[in-house]
Order: C-alpha cells, then sequence, then structure tokens
C-alpha cells in the first residue's frame, strides 16, 4: 500500500526529532490535539503545557488538549 497523493502523514509536524513520532494518519494525530499544541509549542514554548502534547485516546483528555490549543491561539 502505497501513498495516495494528498494523503498526509504526522511526520509532516514532527518538529524534534527527540520527540515520540506522532500516529498514523495526521487525521489521527489532529484528533487529540496533541499535533497541534506541539506546533505551538515549538514556536512559543510558553504558550500551551507539555501535558498538552502528548497524545491521548480519551475524549476528555483530547478535549482538554484542544481547548489548551484554543486558548493559546486567542
Amino acid at each position: 500500500m502505497g501513498r495516495e497523493q494528498g494523503d498526509l502523514h504526522a511526520d509532516a509536524v514532527r518538529l524534534d526529532p527527540r520527540e515520540p513520532p506522532l500516529p498514523r494518519p495526521l487525521a489521527a494525530a489532529l484528533r487529540s490535539g496533541g499535533a497541534l499544541n506541539r506546533v505551538l509549542r515549538a514556536i512559543a514554548p510558553s504558550l500551551v503545557k507539555e501535558k498538552s502534547c502528548i497524545e491521548n485516546e480519551r475524549p476528555f483528555e483530547q478535549m482538554a488538549a484542544i481547548d489548551a490549543y484554543l486558548k493559546a491561539c486567542a
């Protein structure tokens, strides 16, 4: 199975080689909010807490991470 054109993977947002890789496909990484917060943390570390950058499967934790992203963008 090869990648189709336009099929984005989480490798595109792996900003720091010391960070663990994000889940694939990219949609799964974005759903939890961890990838969004990693991008913000790379730009300005004080915007979001490190725990918001962790990938999590629990819906409540995903909502909290996305909420942290939205507050940082405001």
